[in-house]
């Protein structure tokens, strides 16, 4: 979601599940194109709530902090989940995320997209800045490959007009970077990022993710606490 690259400064100060090069320049460009709130099966609608589900602890790997520019990374790239919700549809928004910053950064460690797999997890603004930040890596030869660690830290549920809408809100401690075609890091990104995406409930069970947005932080994720 590596927590969340492009040329322009928005690349650098705010901007992947998932990550320096995952997160940033995909945010980036999701500043132009128009949300999408797919219609649910259920007419029903909701107000907004709060995140009052117990989270659950995952046990994992600790954060090894972001590499150095230069510095060689190994070519795996995976997202270790820390905290989420324990159950219900804070449950079901919240794993539909770490689904979809798995498959960003599945993508952009092999620089391979899988439209299929990609949109069932994502749909508007969410799938484009995948899209479009894949090409950026394909035109330069590179790749971002790297380890994250995710905490979801709030899911709050809204709905109007038979639509359910999850706001989520999440830190990632990064430790991923844009690389050469010798896995060497072209960047020096920020430890961690402050991460905030819609999460749509298209079916009663189906949840993707609408919009993807990341701010870096000066810290880790850790500081907070």
């Amino acid at each position: 979601m590596s927590t969340d690259r492009s040329r322009s400064t928005v690349r650098r100060g705010s901007a992947v599940l998932a990550t320096s090069v995952l997160l940033l320049a995909t945010a980036a460009c999701q500043q132009e194109a128009e949300p999408s709130e797919p219609r649910l099966d259920d007419a029903s609608s909701a107000a907004p709530s709060s995140d009052a589900s117990a989270p659950e602890e995952s046990a994992g790997p600790t954060a090894s902090g972001p590499p150095e520019l230069g510095e060689t990374i190994s070519s795996e790239s995976e997202v270790h989940v820390g905290q989420l919700p324990a159950s219900g549809k804070k449950r079901a928004a919240a794993d539909a995320f770490v689904a979809y910053l798995q498959e960003r950064a599945r993508t952009f460690s092999t620089a391979q997209l899988d439209l299929q797999a990609l949109s069932a997890v994502a749909s508007g603004e969410a799938l484009q800045g995948v899209q479009s930040y894949l090409s950026q890596l394909t035109e330069s030869g590179h790749t971002a490959v790297g380890d994250s660690w995710l905490e979801v830290r709030k899911v709050a549920i809204g709905g109007n007009q038979g639509r359910r809408v999850a706001t989520l809100n999440a830190c990632v401690d990064n430790g991923t970077a844009e690389v050469d075609a010798q896995g060497r890091a072209v960047e020096s990104p920020p430890p961690a990022y402050d991460l905030e995406s819609l999460v749509a409930q298209v079916a009663s069970d189906v949840w993707v993710v609408t919009t993807f947005e990341a701010s870096a932080r000066d810290g880790e994720c850790s500081s907070d606490t």
